[in-house]
């Protein structure tokens, strides 16, 4: 498998590595298989939850984007890229309001850094206008802005007709 496959891709450095690596095997004509009493050790970094890293946010947004870089034709992609700046707006929205503005900052780095096909080691302090400008049009609104890049102009217009109403 190795020979023919290769190894892991080291640009994926944490998270969805795995994903893509079994997908490299399936196009290549192995079976994916499930052992379901294999017993897999993860020694998690003492200090911290995974979760609650601001590596696990940045690494499953910007990987996932690569992920689908790769193998989405170009029209799913772009159907995606919405998907995922909805998904974005509202998870900085969240993390705002909670008080944990680290991690949608994380989410934002690695959703600009998948786009811009950035991999490896996680950076921080890149692209900082680029940052400010979109968590800025993401954070003004981020519902509404997630019914426009999603389609969902039904509800967009509830919520302007039921405006007018209030206001008359």
């Amino acid at each position: 498998l190795i020979r023919k496959v290769g190894l892991l891709k080291e640009g994926y450095f944490a998270y969805w590595e795995d994903t893509e690596y079994s997908l490299r095997a399936l196009k290549a004509g192995y079976f994916n298989r499930v052992c379901p009493t294999a017993v897999i050790f993860h020694k998690p970094s003492s200090s911290e939850n995974m979760r609650t890293s601001r590596h696990y946010h940045y690494y499953m947004v910007r990987n996932y984007i690569l992920f689908c870089q790769e193998y989405l034709n170009t029209a799913k992609r772009i159907k995606f890229y919405r998907n995922q700046l909805a998904i974005l707006g509202i998870n900085m929205k969240c993390f705002h309001d909670i008080g944990a503005w680290e991690f949608a900052e994380a989410r934002l780095d690695g959703f600009i850094h998948g786009i811009l096909s950035i991999d490896g080691p996680m950076r921080d302090n890149e692209y900082v206008n680029m940052k400010k400008i979109l968590a800025s049009l993401l954070l003004w609104h981020p519902y509404f802005t997630a019914d426009i890049l999603l389609g969902n102009f039904k509800n967009l217009w509830r919520q302007v007709l039921s405006r007018i109403r209030i206001t008359q």
